[in-house]
């Protein structure tokens, strides 16, 4: 009885974690999508942009992404915070393009 018991707490287990990485998959690409929407329409650029890496912070519930303009070679930071269903309740700039002189 005990084996069936731990047997079935690592499925739970092993189902639980699947769908928290795939979640979590889907907001960064989701934070992606949004990022790259929101420097589209602010810097004027074209939609050609490479995801260098989004970080989640647990303690704000903020994820931070850098971005780069493969034509421009321009970098952007922004710290994006989504809502349940991936809804976007704020978006902050924290891009610094004047170390990065044309």
């Amino acid at each position: 009885m005990l084996k069936k018991v731990a047997i079935f707490t690592l499925c739970i287990v092993i189902v639980l974690s699947i769908w928290m990485y795939n979640n979590q998959k889907k907001n960064e690409a989701e934070v992606f999508e949004h990022s790259m929407h929101y420097i589209v329409t602010k810097y004027k650029e074209d939609k050609n942009f490479s995801n260098l890496g989004v970080t989640y912070n647990f303690g704000r519930g903020n994820y931070f992404i850098l971005l780069q303009n493969d034509t421009t070679n321009k970098f952007y930071s922004l710290e994006v915070k989504l809502a349940k269903k991936q809804y976007i309740v704020y978006i902050e700039d924290h891009t610094l393009n004047d170390i990065y002189p044309d």
